[in-house]
């Protein structure tokens, strides 16, 4: 399969959806991830709250760090209307030498309430796939030198 080269984006309205994309959210669950961004900011990758000392969302993404060399690489900000104080990632020295970046995020909510809701709330809003679109996905990739197996998917 050969990949036409594109220019890079410049604005958002630049980035074109996957048409394959197999995956699709209903729209209560649009609404709900809306609505958890707007409240709490972005709480994929890893978010830290530095007020209380726990990690809100992330945890899988840090179990898969074990064992591997790990660095956090932070930047203080002013803080914004969701709590941000620093953004970041952390960098993941893989097994095979390459290194991974996994974005970061620390807040600083006192309120133990706010906390426990943006977890729930990074976990709520995931979507689902179209089984037809990833039907099709699996089929494409079963033709070329690509392990399915690699797509986490039962």
């Amino acid at each position: 399969m050969t990949v036409k080269k594109s220019k890079s984006p410049t604005t958002i309205k630049d980035l074109k959806p996957a048409g394959y994309n197999a995956r699709t959210i209903s729209d209560k669950q649009l609404k709900d991830l809306s609505t958890s961004i707007r409240r709490w900011g972005d709480l994929s990758g890893v978010t830290f709250n530095r007020a209380t000392g726990v990690l809100i969302s992330g945890h899988q993404r840090i179990k898969t760090c074990e064992g591997l060399q790990t660095k956090l690489i932070k930047k203080e900000c002013a803080k914004d209307k969701t709590g941000t104080v620093a953004t970041g990632h952390i960098l993941v020295k893989q097994d095979n030498g390459t290194t991974t970046r996994i974005p970061y995020r620390e807040v600083d909510w006192s309120d133990k309430h706010q906390e426990m809701a943006a977890n729930v709330a990074a976990n709520a809003s995931g979507g689902t796939f179209d089984q037809v679109k990833l039907g099709k996905i699996v089929a494409e990739l079963q033709k070329g030198q690509f392990g399915i197996e690699a797509l986490n998917i039962d």
